[in-house]
């Protein structure tokens, strides 16, 4: 258990995920005789019964919410069970609603009472904030705590590796927009969906923003020497250093820049050849 505030502490739990992370964060926002859990990706029951007693070590608080920051399973598979034991009902944006039923219903067959996030939950003498931000998913939200500095932001930030954002769920001008609403939060502390929490949440939204645009002037650069398909893209981008288990996201990462300079107009889109992918170039240069 890693304390971020005097409200929020974040529990690393082993959850089958994404190199270069092994953990998704759980989050336990408490105040007084109650508690907001936030995501559970591991089916595990082990681990999520050893998360569940560190509500006794938080003075045994009542769960009176259960909050999915996305429906993706590495953040939502374990929910189930903490309603099973906690009475609580699971809060997911609506945009998020059908697919997190789809998720759960891979892992169970119990009834569970699934509703729309409120704007804002009340806790006793606390207030959490709730954002829909759209980017890495199209209902993806984050959970403000102002009087602590806290934001909890899913997968629009990482404390160990990079983010991913894919087509069609997620959009590369919307998780820029997501990154700006964290810089202009007043939120100081980040708990991101993995890795440790991070100490400068505008510093590192910058960082992630700049790292992300940096990626659609290379892809540019690499488009002015002559077209290319996204396979190509991400060989020439990633060269020997990519796991193939994160290949696939690559590709849809590669696919949210490509989709979002085209319709800046720098680069063109050839899907002439309906027996190929479609290939790329900067604009102006296919004849």
């Amino acid at each position: 258990m890693h304390r971020l505030s005097d409200h929020v502490v974040q529990l690393r739990i082993p959850t089958p995920t994404l190199p270069p992370s092994f953990e998704t964060n759980t989050y336990i926002i408490h105040s007084g005789s109650q508690a907001i859990w936030v995501d559970a990706g591991t089916t595990d029951t082990n681990l999520l019964q050893q998360a569940l007693t560190i509500l006794i070590q938080l003075g045994n608080p009542r769960v009176v919410a259960i909050a999915a920051t996305h429906y993706h399973r590495d953040h939502t598979h374990g929910l189930p069970y903490i309603q099973a034991h906690t009475k609580a009902p699971i809060y997911v944006h609506e945009a998020d609603y059908k697919a997190l039923r789809a998720e759960l219903r891979a892992v169970t067959n119990q009834e569970l009472e699934i509703a729309t996030i409120p704007a804002a939950f009340q806790l006793e003498g606390l207030r959490v904030e709730v954002d829909h931000v759209p980017g890495h998913t199209r209902g993806h939200i984050h959970l403000r705590i102002p009087t602590d500095g806290v934001i909890l932001v899913g997968d629009h930030l990482a404390g160990d590796g990079s983010v991913w954002i894919g087509p069609p769920d997620g959009n590369m001008d919307d998780y820029y927009e997501a990154l700006d609403q964290i810089r202009s939060s007043n939120c100081s502390i980040a708990g991101p969906g993995h890795g440790q929490a991070l100490n400068d949440a505008s510093e590192a939204a910058l960082q992630l923003k700049q790292r992300r645009l940096g990626r659609e002037e290379q892809i540019v650069q690499l488009l002015a020497k002559g077209p290319k398909d996204v396979d190509g893209l991400v060989k020439d981008i990633y060269q020997d250093t990519l796991p193939a288990a994160a290949k696939w996201v690559a590709d849809r990462t590669v696919i949210a820049h490509l989709e979002r300079l085209v319709r800046l107009g720098r680069i063109l889109e050839d899907k002439s050849n309906l027996s190929e992918a479609p290939r790329y170039k900067a604009a102006g240069e296919f004849s």
